[in-house]
């Protein structure tokens, strides 16, 4: 300890200082430096790399790394830092350097090797085509996701799709014409044989969903959709990828809420699907409670609809035992909640309030009936 009245001194970060003299020529070794185990040289990598990113040249000589260091992992780095540059220097760049750093872009999603690296140029696409696609500069984009959706690489046709889903907004919006086409390709997606292409589809179709205007022409192209999502989560669910299957619930809740005109004729299908999977025990609670979600969110926003399918009894008479379903002593895919949480997020508890909801928004006649067949017998039984 220090004499009385002294302050002990306290340590202070210094700042890492850049590579004197680096220049754009240094950049493989920059790149790799990156991956150096050492913080000191992580660091001074990282400031170099700061003030060379204010050349706007840092963006073709990245570009030029991307497509062509035999490293993977220093390809992969180059399409990180590109994709943080690319934007902050597009405007400084000539227009002739723009139609070449969009050219090797696309070169580069049908030729990288490297799925890893492939999905990264995809992001570098995304940030470029949302500051030159609504303003018409780059309309080659879409014609050429298009083929590649249709091309006999899995590898094409996935990455097509992740593209179309980080797009959606931006395409939709200049491309309301086309939107027959974007339809058609996504339903495409949906069929696919490949399983990673239809959950990448699954994606691009929540996106689409999530921007439409509503006009007749769109509507009808959705619902031609929705039978292909239904069967996208189903075999998602079969191949063991739940979290994927979750990916139609938010679809279906998007439709709900915001187009329930997509869904008209399809409402018994879906809630088919949603009892389906809260009925099947071997799922996790997480996917089974959704389920039941959007049957909530049907019959909290379109309760007529449910009615004029005549679903209401048929529901009653899953979610009824569901309610009286033993309850899970640890819940799937959750973690860290409490006691109360977890009795919120138990499937009895949703079957139960869907049961109340039900009772709120449809008339007695429909309800009470299947209530009291069920209760009856329920109370007389043996089994606490």
């Amino acid at each position: 300890m220090g004499p009385r009245g002294t302050v002990k001194a306290t340590k202070t970060t210094k700042a890492v200082q850049p590579a004197t003299g680096a220049t754009l020529e240094n950049l493989p070794e920059l790149l790799r430096a990156l991956l150096a185990a050492d913080n000191d040289v992580r660091g001074k990598a990282e400031a170099t790399l700061k003030v060379l990113g204010k050349d706007p040249l840092i963006v073709p000589a990245l570009l030029h790394h991307l497509r062509s260091d035999g490293d993977g992992q220093v390809r992969q780095l180059a399409a990180v830092v590109l994709k943080r540059r690319i934007l902050g220097q597009w405007s400084k760049l000539p227009r002739a350097t723009h139609d070449t750093i969009k050219d090797m872009l696309l070169d580069g999603i049908v030729k990288e090797p490297l799925g890893l690296v492939r999905r990264s140029i995809a992001d570098v696409v995304s940030k470029v085509a949302k500051a030159t696609v609504p303003m018409g500069h780059w309309n080659q984009l879409p014609e050429f996701l298009a083929q590649c959706t249709q091309s006999p690489e899995e590898a094409h046709r996935d990455v097509a799709f992740v593209i179309f889903a980080s797009l959606t907004e931006t395409i939709v919006a200049v491309m309301t014409q086309h939107f027959a086409t974007l339809g058609g390709l996504f339903q495409n997606g949906l069929s696919d044989a490949s399983l990673k292409v239809r959950v990448a589809a699954l994606k691009a179709v929540l996106a689409l969903v999530s921007n439409m205007t509503g006009e007749a022409t769109e509507i009808s192209i959705v619902k031609g959709l929705v039978p292909h999502i239904l069967a996208t989560a189903r075999n998602a669910v079969a191949a063991g990828e739940e979290e994927n299957a979750g990916l139609a619930y938010e679809v279906l809740d998007e439709l709900i809420e915001s187009q329930p005109a997509a869904l008209a004729g399809h409402i018994p299908d879906v809630v088919h699907f949603c009892v389906e999977m809260a009925q099947a025990p071997s799922l996790s609670t997480v996917t089974r409670r959704r389920a039941l979600d959007v049957v909530s969110f049907l019959a909290r926003h379109r309760p007529k609809a449910l009615l004029r399918a005549k679903l209401v009894q048929p529901l009653l008479r899953v979610l009824c035992p569901l309610c009286g379903e033993p309850k899970e002593a640890e819940l799937a895919g959750e973690d860290d909640v409490d006691a109360d949480a977890e009795e919120e997020m138990q499937v009895q508890t949703v079957a139960a309030r869907l049961v109340d909801l039900l009772a709120l928004k449809v008339p007695a006649k429909h309800v009470l009936p299947e209530v009291l067949a069920f209760a009856g017998p329920a109370i007389l039984s043996p089994d606490p």
